[in-house]
């Protein structure tokens, strides 16, 4: 056999691998789009379980396909992502919206709107599994972007709210309220005062009063949020329902107990009618017990469990011990109980006495 024959031979065997391979790509990509397809028609038809298998398999077999800094791979990623949050699968969840992120680093993709808008949704995941810090640190990265865009300000606005509540949940006041001001004054400017984008933050406004105990500021804000609520929400919409709540709260630490009932009995009504038997009523504010003199002296600390009624305006009555570790305690936890104040219970549509069978009060000395 001739060099020449054997040298064609060998260039002949090389095209038909080379094709063969590139046939080979050509069908993992029609596989790819034939996954994806069916994979956009499960989320169609709110069928999770398919679209999650679908878009697990998108994530396994991509990277070798496109490549592990694709934006194909990216995309597979963030889809993933937006699956596990939908299923409650959260940590999974912002495990995937850091890898999409780091990918799109890693590309160098413009740092747009759009962007900015993938932060939140990674921040938000992590304000969900309760990693704030992170949370604070792409709330900070994402305005910093919008601020640098230039977008229009009741945009940046909306940026500055959710970094606001972020520090608010991190129990930094200061920063919060920064933030949060911020944020009012900006919707302020584009919509006015009785705009439903100006409620949200005066509601978070009126948050930050409540925590520093000057109740007669966060009325005032809540207030003025439940006429524009009125205006704007349909009736039994979730809102309404925080605003009565903090409204009811509110109005007890004023000690304006009928203006704190008529919010906690709005409330009430706004809660879902269906009964549940092991339900228990949303409590609206506890107090910590005294502790008794003579087992503060004895350096004693203790449990009491008690048993009671919520009646049909949240109030608490027949209040019972049902287990004690220390009689010196029971008194002191009688009179907190009979302090506790509730949202109502509703059943098929109408308040109704609702029995605690068990509560725990604990007497704990401090450090």
């Amino acid at each position: 056999m001739s060099r020449l024959f054997i040298s064609v031979l060998g260039t002949v065997i090389f095209l038909l691998s080379s094709l063969a391979v590139a046939d080979e790509k050509v069908d993992r990509k029609a596989e790819v789009k034939n996954l994806y397809h069916n994979y956009k028609s499960s989320l169609q038809a709110g069928d999770m379980d398919a679209a999650l298998k679908l878009a697990e398999q998108l994530y396994a077999i991509t990277p070798e396909i496109y490549g592990p800094e694709s934006k194909t791979y990216a995309t597979m990623v963030f889809n993933l992502a937006q699956v596990n949050e939908l299923l409650n699968n959260t940590k999974k969840a912002a495990k995937l919206y850091q890898e999409h992120i780091d990918i799109l680093d890693g590309l160098k993709v413009v740092h747009d709107e759009k962007y900015a808008a993938k932060m939140v949704l990674l921040s938000e995941t992590y304000v969900k599994i309760n990693d704030i810090d992170k949370a604070l640190k792409y709330g900070h990265l994402a305005l910093e972007l919008v601020q640098g865009l230039k977008l229009p300000p009741e945009k940046i606005a909306t940026y500055e709210l959710r970094l606001g509540t972020y520090y608010f949940k991190n129990s930094d006041r200061k920063s919060a309220k920064r933030h949060i001001d911020k944020a009012l004054d900006l919707f302020q400017q584009t919509y006015g005062r009785s705009h439903i984008k100006t409620a949200q933050a005066l509601f978070w406004q009126a948050k930050y009063y409540i925590g520093i105990k000057k109740f007669t500021k966060a009325v005032k804000n809540l207030e003025n949020i439940s006429i524009i609520y009125r205006s704007n929400l349909k009736k039994g919409d979730g809102r309404l329902f925080q605003v009565h709540y903090l409204l009811a709260y509110a109005y007890g630490a004023l000690g304006k107990d009928e203006k704190s009932i008529e919010h906690r009995l709005a409330a009430s009504m706004i809660q879902p009618t269906s009964f549940d038997q092991d339900a228990m009523p949303m409590p609206i504010y506890k107090i910590a017990p005294m502790y008794p003199r003579k087992a503060q002296m004895m350096g004693k600390e203790g449990e009491v469990v008690v048993a009671f009624t919520v009646n049909e305006i949240g109030q608490v009555e027949d209040v019972k011990v049902i287990e004690s570790s220390d009689t010196v305690f029971n008194k002191a936890a009688i009179k907190a109980a009979l302090k506790f104040i509730y949202i109502p219970f509703v059943k098929d549509g109408k308040r109704v006495k609702i029995y605690i069978a068990e509560h725990e009060i604990t007497f704990e000395m401090e450090k």
